[in-house]
């Protein structure tokens, strides 16, 4: 599966939303993602801040981006950590 698909797909975006948001056919964005065609430096960008990744990212240059759920995890493990903590009262 491509970059593109498995992005669209994590997001719940059909084809005819990320080509909508490009302004080109729904059959172009589908050669995106089949590597049919390669979209231009300006759908790269657009792609890029529609999916909230990197330009390398979607270039197969680097690694994909730290998952929502990770992140959210540490937030709420911080959040955790901070009402367990004894403040200066309890001491």
């Amino acid at each position: 599966m491509t970059v593109l698909k498995e992005l669209r797909i994590s997001m719940k975006k059909t084809q005819k939303e990320v080509a909508d948001f490009l302004g080109v056919d729904r059959t172009t964005y589908v050669k995106y993602e089949n590597g049919n065609t390669e979209p231009n430096l300006d759908n790269i960008k657009r792609l890029a801040e529609y999916f909230n990744v990197t330009t390398d990212y979607l270039l197969g240059k680097s690694e994909p981006p730290a998952s929502e759920s990770s992140e959210s995890k540490n937030d709420n493990g911080l959040i955790c950590l901070l009402y367990t903590s004894p403040s200066p009262r309890d001491t």
